[in-house]
């Protein structure tokens, strides 16, 4: 058995930390020999054993918490993603080193709930960390929000287009470019190492929307727009990932026009209406454009952000 090198990632420890059950999950990215048949096995023996290679990463007791039971994921070319689970032992208090795995095991996990307005973001310590970065880009609005006032030629009553903005003499709207807020995520990670099947997941999750709750933002709202990886020169991978942000709208920001109303727009979602002739009563009568219909369409696939190792 060859056991060729067994690191503790970046993310262990301070980001699966869990107060509520008092559990805590270390993660470990190790390389295994291509002549060893038992692979698993050897991972298993390294991190539950005591000896002076690995104690420092695999510790008999952290925090109150005592070890339990290793496992191992394989990722190709010989490396393996581990996990060493350590949790509150019976009887609520951590016992001497030594310990043994109380029966039953280790809680389950509780089931992650959304982070209020007031929760803080972790800052990502020493091997890691993020900015938010918020400027403006053209966009063309073809609506406002309101029409302040309509002031015709002579004192003459021109058409209430009801928001339609710079509409030509086939009653199309043209719209008008206007600067609106583009808002960036981005989040900053070293890692020990990465495997070939890493870099896949980040080509997979590219223009995704996160499925679930993520860093706080809700279903939808970041999108991963790609990630820049270097080798540092104390040998550890650099690597920033930025998100675009968008978010979400409900029915207070989406009053079109009276009596028509969108109940939501989750974030990254297309807003679109379908325009036609409408009469407008007068005198004198006359047919202007007006908004018949708004649709809200999912153009982005979502991903499990998770799988970035970035925490949650």
């Amino acid at each position: 058995m060859s056991l060729t090198r067994i690191t503790e990632l970046a993310d262990s420890r301070a980001f699966n930390f869990d107060a509520a059950d008092g559990s805590a999950t270390f993660k470990y990215m190790a390389l295994v020999s291509s002549d060893d048949t038992n692979p698993e096995d050897t991972i298993y023996d390294r991190l539950a054993t005591d000896d002076t290679l690995t104690t420092a990463i695999t510790p008999r007791v952290w925090n109150n918490l005592v070890k339990g039971s290793p496992s191992a994921t394989p990722l190709g070319g010989g490396f393996y993603s581990a996990e060493l689970r350590y949790f509150t032992p019976q009887g609520g208090d951590a016992p001497d080193p030594g310990a043994t795995y109380p029966p039953g095991g280790p809680p389950a996990p509780p089931t992650p709930t959304a982070p209020s307005d007031s929760t803080p973001v972790s800052a990502g310590g020493a091997n890691g960390g993020w900015t938010l970065e918020i400027g403006g880009e053209p966009f063309r609005i073809l609506k406002s929000l309101e029409t302040i006032s309509r002031t015709g030629l002579l004192g003459s009553d021109p058409p209430n287009f009801h928001g339609l903005i710079n509409v030509d003499g086939k009653g199309e709207p043209q719209g008008i470019d206007v600067s609106v807020p583009k808002c960036e995520f981005i989040v900053t990670k070293r890692f020990p190492i990465l495997t070939f099947g890493f870099y896949k997941t980040i080509r997979s999750l590219y223009g995704k929307t996160n499925d679930k709750v993520w860093y706080g933002f809700k279903k939808s709202e970041a999108r991963f727009m790609g990630a820049s990886i270097s080798l540092g020169e104390d040998g550890q991978i650099n690597a920033v990932f930025r998100f675009e942000l968008d978010e979400e709208e409900g029915p207070e920001d989406l009053i079109i026009e009276e009596g028509l109303e969108v109940p939501l727009r989750p974030g990254h979602h297309l807003l679109w209406f379908k325009y036609g002739d409408f009469e407008q009563a007068g005198p004198p009568v006359r047919k202007v454009p007006r908004v018949l219909a708004a649709y809200v369409e999912r153009i982005f696939k979502e991903g499990d952000f998770a799988l970035l190792q970035l925490g949650e």
